[in-house]
């Protein structure tokens, strides 16, 4: 590639978007034919040229032809694009994973989310959501095994039925952290997860088999979880089984 000044303004530039003036043909021809980088550094010399005060104006925009030209203002551009991008992510919209919940990816991005619950086959929004109530269970989960009492802490709501009781979530932590300190070595595996819709929650219901020591053979019992939507976060707001549920009622 083969770079030229203009006569008029000093800018190096591609020959091949070189703007011809006077007898043209020749580049650096003093005898007229001078080459310049844009068709406004070929009228300022001109205009020079015939008395009238011209001075050069040099400016990306203006002077910017042909392929390098286009190219370098699409560069401009996404720059620009980036940097406002930049800025709204990181100073506009919030940095979201500092929020309290350890669910706030799990929420819904508009109002629209509702699910319908009148249709005999599951729409998209549906689906959406069983996958949402699923992953807060297998959450759930996850947190017993790895003892952490904290996010578990936080998957609830401030009231839950706790196994037929009513409990708040200081007292959920309470139990969940006896229960640990009970049985060191506890361990629990969920399965076969299956979501309703109620009235004003989500049960998500699935089969836990729980171990309380490596020594013994682990129990399962047919459990459930009741999910809601509060305050724009998915918490828990009811736990049980139905072995317990069944115990309880007789002695009711």
């Amino acid at each position: 590639m083969s770079y030229k000044t203009c006569k008029w303004c000093g800018r190096k530039f591609d020959e091949r978007n070189a703007v011809y003036s006077g007898l043209g043909g020749i580049f650096g021809n003093d005898f007229g034919g001078g080459v310049y980088c844009s068709e406004k550094c070929k009228a300022e010399a001109e205009a020079k040229a015939k008395g009238v005060t011209s001075n050069s104006s040099y400016d990306d925009d203006d002077h910017s032809t042909g392929l390098l030209g286009i190219i370098w203002k699409v560069v401009k551009w996404v720059i620009i694009i980036t940097i406002i991008w930049f800025v709204y992510d990181n100073y506009i919209k919030g940095d979201t994973s500092k929020t309290e919940s350890p669910t706030s990816h799990l929420q819904s991005s508009s109002k629209s989310d509702v699910v319908s619950s009148g249709t005999s086959s599951q729409t998209s929004t549906e689906i959406i959501y069983d996958s949402k109530i699923k992953q807060i269970a297998s959450l759930w989960s996850a947190c017993h095994n790895n003892r952490d009492l904290y996010q578990l802490y936080l998957l609830y709501a401030n009231n839950v039925r706790y196994y037929q009781s009513d409990y708040s979530r200081d007292q959920i932590h309470e139990s969940k952290e006896k229960l640990m300190n009970k049985y060191p070595d506890f361990k629990q595996e969920i399965s076969n997860l299956s979501v309703k819709k109620e009235d004003s929650y989500y049960k998500v219901s699935f089969d836990k088999k729980v171990w309380t020591d490596s020594q013994t053979a682990p129990k399962t019992y047919p459990s459930y979880l009741h999910v809601k939507m509060i305050d724009g976060s998915l918490k828990i707001i009811a736990e049980s089984d139905l072995v317990t549920d069944k115990n309880l009622s007789k002695k009711k």
